[in-house]
């Protein structure tokens, strides 16, 4: 479990009024569109001309898959089957073309597809009408992939009931330097957690009943996604479940499980859909993305500016809570706005890098002021930060209570790549813990774990290098991220409760500009807002929408930059 501690913000808004500035001043405007265009889908085929449809006739009404052999399972529109890929459509309609695809897999027929995915053939046991992958095929494929192209691959146990053919298919797998074992892992939980290096935001995945597998040839350009095993009585069993294999300018994808992507998706293992989506993604044509590789030592040097605001409604009595760290702006003769800055360098420090990619950052805090004082630190202090290869957050360890208000805003300098395809225009989610604005005299903000969703917008120049931009969004009532008034407000919170079931609103958005060649972030932008109606227990209920608009609005949004010297 992440040891994330709070910070405090930062940043600007009025009730109502989005922040539009920020210590970036104009450099962070642009006049560009604010969503870009939305990239066509991935075209992929899927084999239905080496694997049969469903044909089992059940009453008058019903044509399913087969129940007691693989003959027509994985169907794309067969309900009555438990294992139909039903829900492999649902998860990736959206982001992919699938196309049912029923001719051969020679050059003319595989012209504009982007990817082609292939699973447990017919066995000739079982249909000897369905053809079987013929060597042009192979040959085709080869070149397919050679080309760019992306190829996916899938078997399954040997299951007396489920045979697929093997001979050519095993040839198509061989010319990867790939196989697969005869052996069953039958159905186990597969640990991902949060530091493993190509998947993300997700405990654990289930692994159907699937098999191992294997590579021929020194097992050259071949990455391990996902080491299986099997589960009580099968330990023994435990080799490679999913592969990726580098080819050409192409790229192919092994599995050894098939059922995972139907029936699994509608079990109880909420993970296997979002795992399925991520594993499709790494197949999209390689854009040549890379993340960040960093080397033990390196250092990155940030100015910070920090900036934090209140807003309360002429009634609310709120505003007689004073904090020592904020200081009144007065907008007219009744109303002011308690407001609070903070500046300082951190220093970014790569203090080592895991075989399996995991990066472990030291952050350090210097010219730490409030307002223009200082701030008084030890060089003792510091945030440990841990992520993934991809860039996700794995860990947060704060060293001292001073730094708590900073910890949870230091993983902004991280840059998430979810994979080697995105485009711009590209849309996916992501788990972000997100420091909530807060009201609390000593300026700790509470965390919580929010769904986002991110967006590589553009390309922009920055200080003369080109850098990708990503836009990560949230939007989320307060009941649902369970926030307390006391964690909001904490001194003086047993006179205050917060009105309606919902509680209020909470938004957040971060720009981050990521240096096209490094893959380091040199410019942040994040602000959140947190729009609340406060009740003052002490005062007469209010029932008019507009007397209690005067009592109980309450908005605290804070700001954070970062720029690279």
């Amino acid at each position: 479990m992440m040891n994330l501690v709070n910070p405090i913000g930062v940043s600007l808004l009025a009730i109502g009024c989005l922040f539009s500035g920020s210590a970036l001043g104009d450099k962070a405007l642009s006049t560009q569109p604010i969503a870009p265009e939305a990239p066509p889908r991935h075209k992929m085929l899927l084999d239905y001309y080496h694997h049969s449809m469903p044909k089992l006739a059940i009453g008058r009404f019903v044509i399913t898959g087969g129940s007691l052999n693989n003959l027509g399972r994985y169907g794309l529109d067969d309900f009555s089957h438990t294992n139909s890929f039903d829900p492999l459509v649902a998860v990736l309609e959206k982001e992919f073309a699938l196309v049912l695809h029923r001719e051969p897999f020679l050059p003319e027929n595989l012209e504009g597809a982007d990817i082609v995915f292939i699973f447990c053939p017919d066995s000739p046991m079982l249909n000897p009408t369905i053809p079987r992958i013929s060597d042009a095929e192979i040959d085709s494929l080869v070149d397919f992939v050679t080309e760019g192209g992306s190829l996916i691959l899938m078997v399954n146990s040997s299951h007396k009931t489920e045979k697929f053919e093997e001979e050519q298919f095993s040839k198509l797998f061989h010319r990867f330097s790939l196989g697969w074992n005869d052996d069953d892992t039958k159905y186990v939980d597969i640990t991902i957690g949060t530091e493993h290096p190509y998947f993300y935001d997700m405990d654990v995945f289930h692994y159907g009943a699937g098999c191992t597998l294997k590579y021929l040839n020194g097992g050259k350009n071949i990455e391990t996604l996902l080491q299986v095993h099997g589960d009580l009585g099968d330990e023994d069993v435990t080799g490679p479940g999913i592969s990726l294999v580098r080819y050409g300018k192409g790229k192919v994808l092994a599995v050894g499980d098939t059922g995972s992507w139907g029936a699994n998706i509608s079990r109880p293992w909420s993970e296997n859909g979002p795992f399925l989506l991520q594993m499709f993604r790494l197949m999209k044509k390689d854009t040549g993305i890379r993340p960040a590789e960093y080397k033990v030592g390196q250092t990155f040097v940030y100015d910070m500016a920090k900036s934090y605001i209140k807003g309360f409604t002429p009634n609310n009595r709120l505003d007689e809570i004073k904090v020592p760290s904020f200081e009144d702006f007065n907008i007219g003769t009744k109303t002011s706005k308690p407001y609070s800055e903070r500046t300082g360098k951190v220093h970014l420090k790569c203090a080592d890098v895991s075989d399996i990619g995991v990066t472990t950052f030291k952050a350090t805090v210097s010219d730490y002021k409030h307002f223009d004082a200082e701030v008084p630190s030890s060089a003792s202090q510091h945030v440990m930060i841990k992520q993934n290869r991809l860039g996700s957050l794995a860990d947060v360890i704060t060293s001292d209570v001073s730094l708590m208000e900073l910890s949870p805003d230091l993983p902004h300098l991280l840059a998430f790549i979810p994979n080697d395809s995105i485009r711009i225009g590209d849309y996916w989610d992501k788990i972000h813990h997100l420091p909530i604005p807060s009201m609390s005299v000593a300026n700790i903000s509470p965390v919580r774990a929010v769904n986002t969703e991110m967006c590589y917008v553009r390309d922009e120049k920055i200080n003369g290098r080109w850098c990708r931009l990503l836009r990560t969004s949230a939007a989320e009532w307060v009941d649902k991220l369970d926030i307390t008034m006391e964690e909001l407000l904490q001194h003086g919170s047993i006179n205050y409760r917060l009105n309606s079931g919902r509680g209020g609103r909470f938004l957040f958005q971060r720009e981050q500009w990521i240096d096209k060649e490094t893959g380091v972030v040199v410019r942040v932008k994040a602000q959140s807002r947190i729009v609340l109606w406060v009740e003052d227990c002490r005062k007469a209920k209010k029932f008019t929408i507009a007397d209690i608009d005067q009592d109980q609005v309450t908005v605290v949004a804070q700001s954070v930059t970062f720029e690279v010297n």
